[in-house]
């Protein structure tokens, strides 16, 4: 068909057509928050259905951005940002795209990697990012959900322990993004949190204990023998 009408169940005063998304041969109307994405359903029909989702514009952008200009939005030479790979790794996850969340999860563990020596050299630096992502080290609290969605525990051994590094109030309050909720742990990231790195917050946390000199030490020797 030459063109697509959005049906009258869908209100358009209150919709808007996404700029790089919406194909005049689509066959499928995609709508994430306000924005309608009319794309390809993969077979010819008469009707062009209409889904509501529950994912954000952004991410379903991206999710169509890496299905349809694939050979050069995922070339290894193109560096994305972090919030392009969290979207391509929770949509490809929930709509079972493993090759595309596979990709995803490579450029995440090029800037959270479970290499010894490459975290060392992160950590020190304070500079996460790689050739194939950019991000910076308050992006772990959202590789906490990520890590955790996908089963990933070594990877959420990373992004717990570098939440470790963070300030407290940025660590408590989260960070607020433009595109999505609020990206904070949750109770049960927090009880992670703790069981896996508590030493090391109490062992910081320790007050340093009062240097006791020679003369001191035996008198309180002393003391203690009376």
């Amino acid at each position: 068909m030459d063109t697509v009408q959005v049906p009258d169940s869908v209100e358009e005063g209150d919709r808007i057509q996404d700029a790089d998304f919406w194909f005049i041969d689509g066959n499928i109307i995609l709508i994430a928050q306000r924005t309608l994405f009319c794309v390809h359903r993969g077979e010819t029909i008469n009707d062009c259905p209409v889904v509501q989702l529950s994912d954000t514009a952004d991410d379903l952008r991206r999710l169509l951005r890496a299905v349809y200009d694939g050979a050069s939005f995922l070339r290894h030479d193109r560096q994305l940002e972090f919030s392009a790979v969290a979207s391509l790794i929770r949509l490809s996850h929930k709509y079972q795209m493993e090759e595309l969340q596979e990709h995803g999860v490579t450029r995440l563990k090029s800037c959270f990697p479970d290499s010894y020596d490459k975290f060392v050299r992160a950590t020190v630096a304070r500079d996460y990012s790689s050739p194939l992502t950019r991000c910076v080290p308050e992006d772990a609290i959202a590789v906490v959900a990520l890590a955790t969605l996908i089963n990933d525990t070594r990877l959420l051994s990373v992004a717990l322990y570098i939440c470790t590094q963070l300030d407290a109030s940025i660590l408590f309050h989260g960070v607020k993004r433009a595109d999505v909720p609020r990206e904070q742990l949750c109770e049960r990231d927090f009880g992670q949190f703790y069981k896996r790195t508590g030493n090391i917050m109490l062992s910081r946390a320790a007050p340093t204990p009062p240097a006791v000199s020679p003369r001191r030490r035996n008198a309180d020797n002393d003391i203690g023998d009376g």
